[in-house]
């Protein structure tokens, strides 16, 4: 091998230039050296195609040619009984000992010292052709940029792409060395340019890591500052591979010496601002270096949060604070206008996602907010400053129209004027202190003083600026597409107000004031008063009022400010609260009796939107007190009755009448809205009496049955702007659903029977019996499910309550009295509804004595002979019939799942025994207790004879439960009550069963007793 010819040199190198590009990947992605010459050595470990690379096979060839013949001898040597007692009779040992003799061997060595030599010689060619095409690169690369240098602007700079996207190779110290001495300025730029190249292509971590990284980064950032931006585009490709691919004690160094580069360039260039005559255009060299520079930065603050928490403290708080410092700088040259960092950051990313990751966790957050307090609080005066430019500047300018600022992020921009920039940063501001208002140490940082301010600006005054904002950009530009990401500044104030309303302490501070309700309802008070309305758009800025009012009012504190602040100045000097504001406002809006409002800003829509503001009020006992002296639900009931009336008189539209179909539609929208505002007065009893008293109660529950039919409650989402057109969903903003509805409505004899009228019960029970009997896709079967391990499938005992977590305190003390047998029925009651599911409420119905006296009384059982499989019980006294009075053989045989089905029938019962009345009505009508002791006698090993033994099942167990409930009165400490579950040991049902009425010695607890754990349904 010695003695290669030129042919085989190259076709030896050319299959080692192979192997190295099927490995590129693997070494490519290596930190170090070291650990690329490791991965190579476990190259046979790591790829499965190691051995089908023709580099291997060469060589494997040329080790089988010069050793195959000793390892033959060796191989027969051993196997023949030589040296056997060195080696053992395993075949890895004497597989190692072969290996072993092999490279001892004088064969061996007249191999190795060629191969190495030869070797040798194809590296260097290698490295040689390597250099000469790296060359011949960075001249075409040259050409190619001075050709493209007055072409667009065109980013990439900032693109982490992977650090194998040029030629790679690995570099030495002392070539580092050499790299830092052309670097120096005092060099000619081709001398630096090269040298530029050199550092782009070899690993980030090699040269960080070397001893002259420190002189590196200092002559880098001196080629950033560089007008000739071959060298300081080639400086941040070398940055953006260091930040994609270095830790973050090292890319803090890179990213603050970044932050004084461009700070440095901002003091030392002082770009001018662009007038009204002028324009910034991005293109500019001096302005596109900038603009690069900040981009990388901007990349690397929305990535670093990533992983600097893995990192002390210190780097993170490097980081932030030279952040800041850039941010803060701030030239006052007189009247002149200079461009600031700030303008550029805000065109790259306008609603500073940076700082809403910084902000996100508590690690950053309290460093930044810490920094803010102590050393940059001048970064929230500027923010705040801009707000207030920008809305006195509304006022000033009535024709401020943002529209061609928002038209920067969906179309490709290079020019932008004064105005679109100052725009650009306000929303950058706005959406800055928008995050600093939602926790507590940024709101601690209130109230800052301004210029042009005698008092320093608190958070409520910030509160109102936003409002004035949005009063004066009510509505996206007509040109405004694109609904999700906006930047008109009306929907970007509705975001802040909205965020500030989810957080309770937030809300509290900033919006539960007197000052903000003042500012909500000026509008309001204007118009009641007759005054003109000074709003750009009446109908949106109102409907955006009342999105906030109730959001307000869905809160304890913030009805509590409704109901109780009266200081609300209107007419003649009389003060009023805000609920009496809203509720006369929208009483005007339902008799279109404001005459400022156009017909068509007072839409539906927007008395939609006030209606939904007084439900919040009226959804409690107290509010409905204060509301109902002005005969709110008598106005609503009228305006549906009107609009019934004339959908019932529309004539039936034409399929081509597209207009006459939608008029319509939105009829038929705005008779439902107000009928679900009718319906929510039944979240009290007094609202309930109310809305009896309208005639309104039978379609009000016919349409709350037909939103179950449709399956639409599900669907809770709460839009910002256009959910007020029709109040057709049950809003995220309502305390709870149609579930405590129907236990109101089911209190009430009136209510009951509109429940039955309108088909609800009908669907409750068949839904019921579809649960427990049926399959779920087909609802009449004839063959039965598998038998459930349970005693009550999970899939049925969802079917028995409705109630999504405990009544709210006003619905707890609305809920009608009613004289239990026992304290237990509460207990019964919550463990009922722990269950929860969207389904029929069956508890809820039938809570009251009232709606079981409308349902079940003077209404016989069937008892029939035979049931078929296919017949369904259709009504309450139906079902009793079915899973309760399951006393003949016809009622067992009928049922697909007897136990389960019974059982639920009996824990149904237990839970209707809990109201004396109830219990009373069923016992005088079916002779519950008899029932039941017959079962129980029934249900013993031996019927005929007098000491048959009881059979301890889930229904013996169920039923003895019962009785027990029914034959004794008292609560938790007055008496036993059995378990319903079996208890491990010998006597797993110690208590006794009853089949004649339970002696109450056994039931009644001493004094002196401690009464035993509550039993759960």
């Amino acid at each position: 091998m010695s003695q290669l010819s030129t042919e085989e040199e190259l076709e030896l190198q050319s299959l080692l230039k192979q192997l190295l590009i099927s490995v590129n990947d693997k070494i490519s992605g290596a930190p170090s050296t070291e650990c690329a010459e490791e991965i190579l050595l476990h190259l046979e470990e790591t790829d499965k195609n190691f051995h089908n690379y023709e580099f291997v096979k060469y060589l494997r060839q040329y080790v089988e040619s010069s050793l195959g013949t000793v390892v033959e001898e060796e191989t027969k040597s051993l196997t023949r009984g030589e040296g056997q007692h060195a080696i053992g009779s395993g075949h890895d040992t004497l597989i190692h000992a072969i290996t072993r003799r092999t490279r001892d061997s004088a064969e061996y060595q007249q191999m190795m010292q060629p191969l190495k030599n030869t070797m040798i010689i194809i590296v260097e060619s290698l490295i040689n052709k390597f250099e000469e095409d790296q060359m011949r690169k960075e001249e075409m690369h040259r050409e190619r940029q001075h050709s493209q240098s007055n072409s667009q602007y065109h980013d990439n700079c900032s693109d982490s792409d992977s650090s194998f996207n040029q030629s790679y190779a690995f570099i030495r110290q002392e070539q580092l060395q050499v790299l830092a001495e052309k670097l120096d300025s005092s060099q000619p730029k081709e001398v630096r340019w090269q040298a530029l190249q050199v550092l782009c292509c070899a690993p980030p971590s090699d040269v960080l890591s070397c001893e002259s990284w420190s002189s590196l980064r200092r002559k880098l950032c001196a080629a950033l500052t560089e007008p000739d931006p071959d060298l300081s585009d080639n400086v941040l490709q070398f940055f953006a591979k260091s930040f994609s691919s270095s830790p973050l004690n090292v890319t803090r160094e890179i990213y603050t010496s970044l932050a004084k580069s461009v700070e440095a360039s901002f003091e030392s260039q002082k770009l001018s601002f662009p007038t009204d005559s002028a324009d910034l255009d991005i293109n500019r060299p001096e302005v596109s270096r900038l603009l690069k520079q900040i981009r990388l930065m901007n990349d690397f603050q929305k990535e670093v949060t990533t992983f600097w928490i893995r990192h002390p403290e210190k780097y993170m708080e490097e980081i932030i604070e030279s952040t800041f410092s850039l941010l803060s700088l701030h030239h006052e040259h007189g009247t002149e206008k200079v461009l600031e960092p700030i303008h550029l950051l805000a065109l790259l990313d306008i609603k500073a996602t940076w700082f809403n990751k910084w902000m996100h966790g508590y690690y950053s957050r309290t460093v930044v907010l810490r920094l803010l307090e102590r050393k940059y609080k001048s970064l929230i005066v500027a923010a705040l400053q801009r707000c207030i430019h920008y809305s006195e500047s509304c006022f000033a300018n009535d024709t401020t129209d943002p529209q061609s600022a928002e038209q920067q992020s969906t179309v490709q921009r290079s020019v932008y004027s004064g105005e679109e920039l100052e725009y650009a940063v306000f929303v950058h501001s706005l959406c800055l202190l928008g995050k600093l208002l939602i926790y507590t140490n940024g709101r601690s940082l209130f109230p800052v003083k301004v210029k042009k301010r005698k008092d320093p600006v608190s958070l409520i005054e910030l509160v109102v600026i936003l409002i004035h904002i949005m009063y004066q950009h009510p509505e996206p530009p007509l040109s405004d597409s694109s609904k999700t990401d906006s930047l008109w500044p009306g929907g970007l104030v509705m975001d802040v107000l909205w965020t500030v309303c989810e957080r309770r302490e937030c809300a509290a501070e900033c919006l539960y004031q007197p000052a903000v309700i003042e500012t909500l309802l000026a509008p309001v008070i204007a118009l009641l008063n007759g005054q003109q309305c000074k709003l750009k758009s009446p109908a949106a800025t109102l409907t955006l009022i009342a999105d906030i009012l109730a959001r307000i009012a869905n809160t304890d504190r913030g009805l509590a400010l409704f109901l109780h602040e009266k200081n609300l100045l209107v007419a003649h000097s009389e003060r009023t609260s805000a609920a009496l504001v809203v509720v006369r406002f929208t009483l005007r809006l339902l008799n279109k009796d404001v005459s400022s409002l156009s017909e068509c800003d007072a839409s539906h829509a927007l008395c939609g939107a006030f209606i939904f503001v007084c439900r919040q009020i009226y959804n409690t006992c107290e509010g409905l007190q204060v509301l109902r002296p002005h005969g709110l639900h008598t106005a609503v009931a009228a305006a549906w009755k009107k609009t019934r009336t004339s959908s019932e008189r529309e004539p039936t539209p034409e399929p081509e009448a597209g207009a006459s179909t939608q008029d319509l539609q939105n009829i038929l929208m705005w008779e439902e809205t107000l009928l679900d505002s009718l319906l929510n007065f039944t979240a009290t009893p007094k609202g309930l009496l109310l809305l009896q008293q309208t005639g309104a109660i039978n379609e009000c529950v016919s349409h709350m049955f037909s939103r179950f039919t449709k399956k639409t409650t599900g669907n809770r989402k709460y839009s910002s702007l256009h959910c007020y057109t029709y109040r057709t969903e049950v809003s995220r903003c309502e305390k709870f659903g149609y579930g405590v509805m129907v236990t109101q409505v089911a209190a009430t004899a009136p209510g009951v029977a509109a429940l039955h009228r309108s088909g609800f019960v009908r669907a409750l029970v068949l839904e019921l019996w579809s649960a427990l009997e049926c399959g779920s896709e087909d609802v009449r079967v004839v063959r039965p499910r598998p038998t459930p391990m349970d005693p009550i499938d999970r899939s049925c005992v969802k079917s028995l309550p409705y109630q999504s977590g405990p009544l709210p305190g006003h619905m707890q003390a609305a809920r009608p009295p009613c004289p239990s047998l026992s304290a237990h029925s509460s207990t019964d009651l919550s463990l009922c509804w722990k269950h929860t599911h969207p389904s029929w409420p069956l508890v809820n119905l039938l809570s009251s004595s009232q709606s079981v006296w409308e349902l079940v009384a003077l209404q016989p059982l069937a008892n029939k002979s035979e049931y078929t499989l296919r017949e369904m019980p259709t009504s309450i006294p139906d079902l009793i019939d079915r899973l309760i009075a399951v006393n003949s053989e016809a009622k067992i045989h009928s049922l697909f799942h007897y136990e389960q089905s019974h059982t639920f029938g009996l824990r149904l019962l237990s839970v209707l025994c809990c109201n004396l009345d109830s219990f009373l009505l069923l016992e005088s009508q079916y002779n519950i207790c008899s029932m039941l002791l017959h079962s129980q006698r029934d249900n013993v090993t031996e019927p005929d004879a007098s000491d048959g033994e009881f059979i301890i099942d889930s229904l013996s167990v169920e039923r003895n439960h019962v009785l027990v409930r029914v034959s004794v009165v008292g609560g938790p400490a007055e008496r036993r009550l059995p378990p319903r579950a079996l208890q491990e040991g010998d006597d797993p049902y110690p208590w006794p069963m009853f089949s004649s009425c339970p002696s109450t010695s056994l039931l009644l607890l001493r004094p002196t007793e401690d009464p035993p754990a509550l039993t759960g349904l």
